[in-house]
């Protein structure tokens, strides 16, 4: 009956077989190089191979043979002197080879052993996605992609005007609410004109799934530019009273932005300022298919979020984009977000002027009914702080005395 085999695993520095048949998988084991490894028994990265008790051994050298006493002390005792060999001349016409002594034949490799040439195992690697087709656009290269979607950068056939399309994802254009989700961002961008606002080049909804163009702004953002120490405080109250002027026209033509923050604030080349991404924005007394919004649903950035809108999305109007704009008028001046009691810009930033305390103030009224009514108001004000603007007179609310009058007056004929 022939012998078991007993497996064995190679040291991966010396290369040396070593005996693991004692071992199971997951114990170390030490080579006669010193070095510990990790045993594999099943699931092995370096093959284990299989030997026979009986296979032969490589015998150990024949150690030198041992001189006796005596003649180790005669031979010192009467040494024999031993005359120099003569050094060996060579002819200057001929030279003798010089040999190398020769090396052992290299053993052929165990099977499964490392010493085997194998062929590289090809990476598994899937198909590449498809580049998208748009009827009249040349795509460039690709933007990024978001939750709704890929952004490409294009370029329309007809005039070659290089813009950015926004396509919805075919998974999210099964759904029904989101595609009109989609479609509402069109209606927002095609409902304002002003050079503040991106604009709407092109839309197609039959095709599956649905994109929009619009003009391309691939300049940075103003959290980019927020943190350019040579934006200074007065180029800082420039952009921001922009800023208002163009959410005042939003609000005009009944387009509630709903998720404004310094990264959907871009600037062109040029460096002129466009406010983006109106995906959240509602449409006052616009079509019914388009308020999406459930009732008691949060939606929008929370940093930037009016406390209404963490409660319920559904009744927001402008006074939640005034709440953003004192957000993003805290932070563009001091770089902090105001969270809880926050300190004046005055305290964090001495020099700056002391009415933009109040306009914080104002701005970041949890009620919005006493909170700052429109981002008109906030323009005008900062136009006048920074000296371009007449002063901005607020109507002065009604006496109480007026109001209880008002309130208790009879009726006629009463």
């Amino acid at each position: 009956m022939p012998e078991p085999l007993r497996p064995q695993q190679q040291c991966p520095i010396c290369r040396q077989w070593v005996d693991v048949s004692v071992y199971v998988t997951g114990q170390r084991v030490r080579c006669r190089c010193g070095i510990h490894f990790m045993v594999q028994r099943d699931d092995v990265r370096q093959p284990i191979s299989r030997v026979r008790l009986d296979a032969p051994r490589p015998q150990p050298a024949p150690r030198p043979k041992c001189v006796a006493r005596d003649e180790r002390f005669e031979f010192r005792a009467q040494p024999t002197p031993k005359a120099r060999p003569e050094p060996k001349t060579l002819p200057e016409t001929a030279c003798e080879p010089v040999t190398e002594p020769e090396r052992a034949p290299c053993p052929p490799p165990l099977p499964g052993s490392p010493q085997e040439v194998r062929p590289p195992i090809p990476e598994v690697t899937g198909p590449a996605a498809p580049t998208p087709v748009f009827q009249g656009y040349d795509l460039v290269e690709r933007l990024g992609q978001g939750g709704m979607g890929e952004v490409w950068k294009a370029r329309r056939r007809s005039d070659g005007l290089v813009v950015a399309i926004k396509v919805l994802s075919a998974e999210l254009a099964k759904d029904q609410s989101l595609l009109f989700r989609f479609e509402k961002e069109v209606a927002a961008l095609a409902a304002l004109d002003h050079p503040g606002i991106v604009k709407l080049v092109g839309h197609d909804f039959q095709r599956c799934p649905p994109f929009f163009a619009m003009e391309l702004c691939d300049g940075e953002t103003l959290r980019e530019r927020m943190s350019n120490p040579s934006f200074n405080v007065a180029q800082r109250l420039a952009v921001f009273s922009e800023l208002c002027h163009v959410l005042a026209h939003a609000h005009e033509r009944g387009v509630i932005h709903r998720d404004l923050k310094p990264d959907n604030v871009l600037f062109d080349a040029a460096g002129h300022l466009k406010l983006i991404d109106f995906g959240l924005a509602t449409l006052v007394n616009g079509d019914p298919r388009y308020q999406l919004t459930q009732t008691a649903m949060t939606m929008g950035t929370v940093d930037y979020m009016p406390p209404e809108q963490r409660t319920d999305a559904r009744s927001v109007d402008a006074r939640g984009d005034v709440w953003s704009l004192g957000i993003i008028l805290y932070e563009l001046m001091s770089g902090t977000l105001p969270v809880g009691h926050f300190k004046p810009l005055t305290d964090r930033m001495p020099g700056l002027d002391p009415r933009l305390d109040q306009l914080v103030r104002e701005a970041l009224v949890s009620d919005r009914e006493t909170r700052m009514q429109t981002a008109e108001e906030m323009a005008r004000r900062v136009d006048h702080i920074r000296g371009v603007g007449p002063a901005f007179e607020r109507p002065e609310p009604p006496s109480p005395s007026a109001s209880r009058f008002l309130f208790w007056r009879k009726p006629k004929g009463g």
